[in-house]
């Protein structure tokens, strides 16, 4: 490589590292916070860390998980929190592993270790990803593929367990790619048992003819879970209940899947409460994202060559986007796996462009309404449909879906064409084992 060239991937890198810094100042002195509609509309920072260590703390002392924080006869005047969301959304496991762990510290201490335990996971799985490649370009690239990623500044700031979730499932992946097959079921497990996202992985384990390891998750999730259930059983139903809090009205700001734009197209028709709105509220909320996962499914078994496994994974995490019906911003760190496969393999320009699309905040702060309230649950989008903005809203809403179905295209293409070699080091030797 060039002295010219080696020097410019090295200010790459430096500028990554400093945009990573900004992340972690901003936690601090606020300065992205205005970029995002998480971050400026909604509770104040650690938000959703507190929610979780609050119902943890519950637990503790002998209450349920699932009932709304300050319902019951002694209210709100035990929260051991700043501020928290009033629903507990996870399974018991990681409710517990928090009452044991976490809350025997104060709750903001208990936040920044949390979210330095992210840092340390995105360390992680950067690392395990840089082993994969000899190619200096493309360890630069996944350098700045990891640190640039503002969703990433969103997990820190709310205090969310996506990304800790997204690691797991990172980390199961490149192990079923270098066929340690059961160390990949066990990642695989604890991130379903953390945020249950990772359950889309089972399908592609079932029809690759991994019926042990898909089989040994789904046990050992039932057996975990039924630990808490058993003795609790009215805590079923709440958890189901709070389980699809949001999922019958996905439209809201907070919203940027597929789900979040079709659900305004319907908003579009005058009378909301005519045929006409529920018949396109269908069509559009309904048949089509259960279309998107019939295509997913049937080019899973279509193409269901052992080399096409990750690839396949990897189509199921991009399905989420466009399928799923509360897709939040924060969300987006699920595709960080998914660009440094793909990329890994393939070193497609217009992976780097469709990343570099996601990884910068939407437009929110360009068509956010000035002077409305912040760090509220307060619904801008409201505000954005009273006053007729409906370019300002199609807009925002496209800002991530649209790059998202551009990557998901492109693995479908993928699969189809088998364009996604196997994984060959630099050397020229095989990669590993790599499936795809």
């Amino acid at each position: 490589m060039q002295i010219n060239n080696l020097k410019r991937l090295l200010l790459l890198v430096v500028l990554a590292i400093g945009i990573h810094a900004v992340f972690w100042l901003s936690l601090h002195y606020g300065w992205l916070d205005p970029l995002f509609n998480d971050s400026t509309h909604r509770l104040p920072r650690g938000v959703d860390f507190y929610s979780v260590y609050q119902k943890s703390y519950d637990l503790s002392v002998g209450k349920s998980l699932y009932t709304d924080v300050g319902s019951g006869p002694e209210g709100s005047r035990y929260l051991v929190v700043p501020y928290c969301a009033p629903h507990y959304r996870y399974l018991p496991s990681w409710g517990w592993f928090v009452s044991q762990t976490f809350v025997r510290l104060p709750a903001t201490h208990a936040y920044w270790i949390w979210v330095v335990l992210c840092e340390l996971m995105l360390v992680t799985c950067l690392v395990m990803f840089l082993r994969k490649t000899a190619d200096l370009k493309k360890r630069m690239l996944l350098i700045c593929l990891w640190l640039c990623y503002t969703p990433f500044y969103l997990e820190l700031f709310l205090g969310q367990f996506t990304f800790m979730a997204t690691g797991l499932i990172a980390l199961a992946l490149l192990a079923f790619d270098n066929r340690h097959d059961w160390r990949g079921t066990l990642w695989l497990a604890l991130s379903v048992l953390l945020k249950y996202v990772g359950v889309v992985i089972l399908i592609p384990l079932v029809v690759f003819g991994r019926f042990r390891h898909a089989l040994a998750v789904v046990a050992g999730i039932i057996a975990v879970c039924a630990i808490y259930f058993v003795p609790h059983p009215d805590d079923w139903s709440l958890f189901v209940g709070v389980a699809r809090y949001g999922t019958d009205n996905p439209i809201h700001a907070g919203n940027l899947g597929l789900q979040g734009l079709l659900g305004n197209l319907v908003r579009l028709v005058p009378n909301q409460e005519s045929s006409l709105a529920a018949a396109l509220g269908f069509l559009l909320l309904k048949a089509i994202p259960a279309l998107i996962v019939i295509l997913v499914s049937f080019l899973t078994w279509r193409y269901r060559s052992q080399k096409n496994f990750i690839t396949v994974c990897l189509l199921w995490l991009t399905c989420y986007f466009l399928a799923g019906t509360d897709v939040f911003e924060h969300h987006y760190v699920l595709l960080l796996p998914v660009f440094s496969f793909a990329f890994l393999r393939s070193g497609s320009p217009w992976l780097i462009v469709i990343w570099a699309w996601i990884a910068l905040p939407t437009i929110f702060n360009i068509v956010d309404s000035p002077g409305l309230p912040t760090q509220r649950y307060f619904e801008v989008e409201d505000i954005w449909w009273r006053d007729g903005q409906y370019v300002r809203v199609f807009l925002y809403h496209l800002w991530k879906i649209a790059p998202t179905t551009g990557l998901f295209v492109w693995l479908v293409r993928a699969i189809r064409h088998d364009s996604m070699d196997k994984l060959q080091e630099d050397t020229g030797q095989p990669g590993n084992g790599s499936y795809v």
